[in-house]
């Protein structure tokens, strides 16, 4: 019987579970050491890959400091930890840009002493350590963790091959893998290295950076797991030659790597800068026109920093610009311009990689016209489906076309390293980039160019591919395509002569008057489409930011996008705009009841603007009254006095708000007052005459209330007020009287039938119900009221009891019928 081992090739399941057990191995270590360095490196050091994470909320350390126009909503520490020791610390503040409406969290890594620190992170030696490890173990004679367990290991391909040249090949194999993997850990050692003699880059600077040090190691990755997928060795196999097999049963075997045929058609250029030229054109070009972007902020701001204002005259992209203006050319310009200077050198970096690998197979013509047809689709899906105001620019998109191009292209040539590398790479950029998401700097992603160049670059790849089958000579029709490319481009500018170049007046990209909403309803329901077409229309946002009700997040990303619609504007205009738009949503809320957020939105309004408005002061006094908040409404309306001494409307809010707090004669004190001013005001008569009553003076109320009759007879109010009085006066009632002037068909005419005995206590309550939920509560709460006060009158407090409860607990706190159920029932010892 043959006991002799025998090996075939791994299969990609069982090499990935085990680089996953090994890397998992890997990271508990690193977290583990990560957590006794913590604190002598003064948190400095850290591990961002901690398995357990705890969020909470905590106050912003000073020198957290939030971009502009950043609206913040939340605030939490969190840290991350390897069983109870901190290996991270972080403040997240979660909030809304005054960009675009898109809930975004900000990170800011803190030290030990809670203040925010660059820091080295130990998570970028992962792939290092990985490899440290399995080379240790393997060069030994060994498999590591993962591949023992899974039933692999590493041999040499060729047979009886000695130690030493074992351990060569073992050397030279994770020498390759490790390369790529060492450019992240040497920039983040750089930039750490760099923060403790106080050097820091911007942070636009920095993504940039990191994205590029990244993508050798994510191409290496993912060229690994192509070829593992294919039952092939990988490229640091292939160099070292070796290969990873699994244990079985009989003679030793590895299969035979299988080598595809290349397509037909001619032999496909070598890679050189020289078979790069349109790459290289390209770039000089996109160079170029930055250095004129950046002249042109100069010459305007006095700032080399790329503007929105020189973005928009350039030609950048967004819904209102293209659409509403008609300036169709924007399609065309917006890839060739840039946002600032690591912007155009990451994407420079990439219109290189692909000149070296993707020209050669596509020719100077089709690469150039790959590149103008791509950024346009990129153009167009991000002003159709990109984030609402957003101004987009850059290369980006029509880099992911070349790049969605090349993947497709990669078929045709021969199965070897060109082959896989070009595949990884068009891989790895593309996930990259669909995946990125939120900002680089103070800039959004904008991922609908990005995947709209990947799929316009797809497509026009399989075309390519399938010319390059259907000629001998390969490609063909190259400059034609790029000639046809060109054109089209030129044709976006006919565009010109309607639309004209540059700024757009802003009442062009307003609703039109005939488009007007007609109605609250409508504009609330017409809210989204508003949006969407009218993003730059300050009146789209204010619908939206009503239509959001209790969604407080929706809310406020409508009120931050009204301030980007409005961010060109005098300081003063859309301080104006936003404080009125603050009101009228505040406004909303009140009159649905949601008085938290009434009060909240009235406090921004208040603070919103350059000079104090003090009617704000008393909204929000209402506000604060309707949650039961009576200090702080007192204080807004005395504040509100101090500064419109003669506002009697003011002064008889106060008045009614000590009534609401149950000090009556203090509520006199100010109706008098009111009086003194202004003795034919019916509201002051009447709430003079309904402070007697709730302080139980009802002969003194009677004539008081008598007086707000006669000034105002088809005052409901009065009247009842009057009848109440009188009867507790033991004067009799005089609701016939009283009422004889007063509409039957309006609320609260059912409160006089029923005091007129015309109806009864059910019919009363069954009459107060009504579609609308509020009008409903407020008629119930009121019906409630008084026919517990008409069981007063009859001298039944057992009856009322129930009735002037259900009252208290219903009315609002501005009501004047919850005042009175809360005095009566205190005086009924309740």
């Amino acid at each position: 019987m043959d006991l002799t081992p025998v090996w075939v090739k791994g299969g990609a399941t069982r090499r990935a579970v085990a680089l996953l057990i090994d890397l998992l191995i890997v990271m508990i270590v690193a977290q583990g050491l990560t957590a006794l360095l913590y604190p002598a490196a003064g948190g400095r050091v850290i591990d961002s890959t901690g398995f357990l994470v705890d969020c909470r909320p905590a106050p912003r350390p000073a020198d957290v400091v939030l971009p502009p126009g950043f609206d913040a909503m939340a605030d939490d520490d969190c840290t991350r930890s390897w069983f109870g020791l901190p290996v991270m610390r972080a403040h997240v503040v979660t909030g809304r840009s005054s960009g675009p409406a898109l809930k975004i969290s900000l990170t800011r890594i803190l030290d030990a002493d809670r203040a925010a620190a660059v820091t080295f992170d130990v998570a970028s030696l992962h792939g290092l350590l990985l490899v440290l490890m399995r080379w240790l173990v393997e060069r030994q004679g060994g498999s590591s963790p993962g591949r023992l367990l899974m039933g692999l290991r590493l041999i040499p391909l060729v047979p009886d091959t000695t130690d030493a040249e074992r351990r060569r090949a073992l050397s030279r194999r994770y020498l390759v893998f490790a390369f790529p993997l060492a450019i992240p850990a040497i920039l983040a050692a750089l930039i750490f290295a760099a923060a403790q003699v106080g050097l820091q880059a911007p942070d636009e600077a920095l993504s940039a950076l990191v994205g590029l040090a990244q993508l050798p190691s994510s191409v290496a990755v993912v060229a690994a797991m192509l070829a593992v997928a294919r039952r092939r060795d990988a490229f640091y196999d292939a160099a070292a030659g070796t290969t990873v097999v699994q244990l079985v049963e009989g003679a030793r075997q590895v299969d035979p790597e299988e080598r595809a045929a290349p397509a037909g058609g001619r032999s496909v250029p070598a890679v050189t800068l020289r078979g790069s030229a349109m790459a290289l054109t390209l770039g000089l070009l996109l160079t170029g026109v930055f250095i004129g972007e950046a002249a042109f902020s100069y010459a305007t701001s006095g700032q080399f920093a790329i503007t929105p204002q020189t973005i928009i005259l350039w030609g950048g992209t967004s819904y209102e610009l293209v659409v509403q203006a008609g300036q169709w050319y924007r399609l065309a310009l917006a890839p060739f311009l840039h946002w600032g200077a690591f912007h155009l050198f990451a994407n420079l970096a990439l219109l290189l990689a692909a000149g070296l690998l993707i020209e050669p197979l596509l020719g100077a013509g089709w690469l150039l016209a790959v590149f103008l047809l791509g950024g346009m689709a990129a153009s167009a899906a991000s002003v159709a489906f990109g984030t609402t105001g957003l101004l987009a620019a850059g290369a980006s998109g029509a880099l992911m076309a070349l790049t969605g191009a090349g993947l497709v292209m990669s078929s045709v040539l021969p199965d070897g390293a060109r082959r896989l590398g070009l595949q990884a790479l068009c891989i790895a950029v593309l996930l990259q980039a669909v995946l990125l998401k939120g900002q680089i700097g103070p800039h959004m992603v904008d991922q609908a160019a990005h995947l709209g160049g990947a799929l316009a670059g797809v497509a026009l790849g399989f075309g390519l591919r399938a010319l390059w089958r259907s000629g001998q000579d390969g490609l063909r029709l190259g400059w034609p395509a790029g000639a046809c490319a060109a054109a089209l481009a030129a044709l976006t500018f006919v565009s010109v002569s309607q639309a004209g170049f540059g700024d757009v007046p802003l009442v062009r990209l307003q609703i039109p008057q005939d488009q007007l909403p007609k109605t609250d309803d409508e504009w609330a329901a017409r809210a989204g489409e508003l949006v969407r077409r009218f993003p730059r229309d300050p009146r789209s946002h204010l619908a939206a930011a009503i239509a959001a009700g209790s969604d407080n997040a929706a809310r406020d990303a409508a009120l931050a996008a009204l301030d980007h619609a409005y961010a060109g504007a005098p300081a003063g205009e859309a301080a104006r705009w936003r404080r009125n738009a603050l009101v009228i949503v505040g406004k909303t809320r009140r009159k649905a009841y949601d008085f938290d957020a009434a009060k909240e939105l009235f406090g921004r309004a208040i603070l919103a603007g350059f000079t104090p408005d003090a009617s704000l002061l008393g909204l929000r006094a209402d506000a604060a009254q309707a949650l039961g908040q009576f200090d702080a409404a007192k204080a807004d309306l005395e504040a509100q006095l101090r500064l419109q001494p003669d506002n009697l409307a003011a002064l008889n809010a106060l008045a009614a708000l000590l009534s609401a707090m149950g000090d009556q004669r203090a509520a006199l004190e100010k109706a008098d007052e009111v009086l003194l001013r202004q003795p034919d005001s019916v509201s002051a008569q009447r709430q003079r005459g309904w402070f007697l009553l709730l302080d139980g003076r009802y002969a003194e109320a009677v004539p008081v209330l008598e007086i707000a009759a006669r000034l105002a007879p088809s005052d409901a109010y009065s009247a009842l007020w009057l009848h109440l009085a009188s009867l507790r006066a033991g004067q009799g009632g005089r609701i016939a009287e009283a009422s004889a002037s007063i509409a039957a068909d309006a609320w609260p005419a059912p409160v006089l039938h029923y005091f007129r005995s015309e109806i009864d206590e059910k019919a009363l309550i069954a009459t107060a119900a009504d579609r609308d939920p509020v009008k409903a509560r407020e008629q119930v709460c009121e019906a409630h009221f008084y026919i517990g006060e008409r069981h007063l009158a009859n001298r039944d407090p057992a009856r009322a009891d129930s009735y002037l409860f259900v009252a208290r607990m219903n009315c609002p706190k501005t009501f004047y019928e919850w005042a009175g159920a809360r005095a009566e029932l205190r005086r009924l010892g309740q």
